[in-house]
């Protein structure tokens, strides 16, 4: 089993060059209970190729609205570098678990309506 994921503790407004492992972004102006999204990366985790896309799609959320929560299974504190194809490294039972912390720790959220929470993942996520 791999070593839990640490979200940051604080929600941080979205920035270009904020990082977006296992951090929460609120959208701005909004005060009633928040929809949300846990975001998870493609099997290559937050690399390069993919951070354009994740950052898209977090400013998209974020424009409707939601909460955005992106996961990295891979970064700190596991220091993977390889999870596609034959060399997965994190099994999938560990990517839920990792998924069904994100939603205990948006559900611990006073801001986060507990009952609005979703996933939505590429490739591996």
């Amino acid at each position: 089993m791999q070593p839990p994921l640490r979200f940051e503790p604080t929600a941080r407004k979205y920035g270009a060059f904020e990082s977006l492992r296992n951090s929460v972004f609120f959208p701005e102006g909004k005060t009633e209970a928040l929809s949300a999204v846990v975001l998870l990366h493609d099997c290559t985790g937050i690399t390069s190729r993919n951070e354009g896309d994740l950052r898209r799609w977090t400013q998209l959320l974020l424009k409707h609205g939601y909460a955005v929560l992106v996961i990295d299974h891979l970064g700190p504190p596991r220091q993977i570098t390889k999870n596609c194809g034959r060399d997965v490294t994190v099994p999938a039972g560990q990517l839920v678990k990792d998924t069904l912390d994100a939603i205990a720790y948006l559900e611990g959220k006073p801001e986060i309506d507990p009952k609005r929470i979703f996933t939505l993942g590429f490739s591996k996520g």
